[in-house]
């Protein structure tokens, strides 16, 4: 017979974590502290559940549940904000600002701030001045 574990959807233990850590944490200590509390976590997981739940992401479009414009927040998958390399705390759209997924005009789901496109897919992005902050932050 197999027995499953009775963990809750790493969401879910990402929000606890988060939590737990006093609402503004690096991705190490998360790891950490989701592989205390339950035995043998993925970190690759965890990661790519991080990035997913940060609404000011560029990749978390990528996810299956993010793959969808929609305005409104869905506090199952937009609950943080990445402050820094490794780092994340959880999103106020008072401090913040409004972030969100639309569609752009060519049919890419993007990020959005305040209704502005911020992902460098979008058709925005392309301006003189993100191509010249694009160049000289590759040089």
């Amino acid at each position: 017979m197999i027995v499953m574990s009775a963990r809750p959807p790493v969401r879910i233990m990402l929000k606890d974590a988060v939590k737990a850590l006093g609402g503004k944490t690096t991705h190490r200590k998360i790891i950490d502290w989701i592989n205390g509390k339950y035995n043998d976590v993925n970190e690759g997981t965890v990661r790519a559940h991080i990035n997913m739940s940060s609404v000011n992401m560029p990749g978390r479009v990528g996810m299956p549940e993010n793959s969808k414009p929609r305005e409104k927040i869905d506090e199952r998958y937009d609950f943080l904000f990445s402050i820094g390399r490794g780092e994340v705390e959880f999103y106020n759209p008072t401090k913040h600002g409004k972030w969100s997924l639309m569609e752009t005009r060519n049919g890419k789901t993007v990020i959005a701030k305040d209704g502005k496109p911020i992902s460098d897919s979008s058709e925005e992005s392309n301006s003189e001045f993100e191509k010249i902050k694009r160049f000289c932050l590759e040089e």
